[in-house]
């Protein structure tokens, strides 16, 4: 955690989460912001030269499942602010059984 702040009446906290050296992965880094009740605000994904790339931000609260979830997520292009992706969540299950070999390595590398 780097820091917090007040936002909309609730504490929000940054959390920047950084690869090992030889982590084979394309974010140097990833900023999350996320409130006090646990719920996320944002996450930003920054490249190679630490520049910001994209950021999804996460909106309409509402109750869903049973819990207090963000109904609409948008990730905007931080070069094309224009180019953007909306999802947003009409309804939600939570808990379901999953079958345990639904993760092995076999059913991972051939999901039919």
């Amino acid at each position: 955690m780097t820091g917090s702040e007040e936002q909309g009446g609730a504490t929000t906290y940054r959390v920047v989460s950084t690869p090992r050296p030889d982590a084979p992965v394309v974010w140097s880094r990833l900023e999350f912001q996320i409130r006090d009740d646990h719920i996320p605000v944002a996450l930003t994904y920054f490249g190679e030269r630490d520049r910001a790339i994209k950021t999804i931000t996460y909106s309409d609260i509402d109750s869903l499942g049973g819990r207090h979830i963000p109904t609409v997520w948008t990730m905007v292009d931080a070069d094309n602010p224009k180019s953007r992706t909306v999802i947003e969540i009409d309804a939600i299950e939570f808990d379901l059984p999953l079958d345990d070999d639904l993760f092995t390595l076999r059913r991972l590398r051939n999901p039919q």
